[in-house]
């Protein structure tokens, strides 16, 4: 029981970072017809971390509730922590 408490609380955690300034990338299927090859954009889904101690929790958190963490990444004054791939991005959809 403890177990399904903790992921479920994992769950909320997640959620509560995506909401507060996450977001989904998708592809843009016109530009991927128009462009073919040169196009290569996929499913993504982004964390924003404050400082690297957040990003930590948000790593542990994405590694408890299942998912494959890419590599994180600076941008402005937040760290990017990126999940990559579509059934990545419709799993966390379900979630919101």
């Amino acid at each position: 029981m403890a177990t399904n408490r903790n992921n479920k609380s994992s769950k909320a955690q997640l959620c509560s970072f995506f909401r507060r300034n996450g977001c989904f990338r998708v592809p843009d299927r016109a530009r991927q017809k128009k462009e073919k090859r040169a196009y290569k954009k996929g499913y993504e889904t982004r964390f924003m971390a404050f400082d690297r101690k957040e990003l930590a929790t948000i790593r542990a958190l994405l590694r408890k509730a299942g998912f494959k963490a890419g590599k994180p990444y600076p941008k402005h004054t937040y760290l990017i922590q990126p999940v990559y791939g579509r059934g990545s991005y419709e799993r966390f959809r379900e979630w919101i």
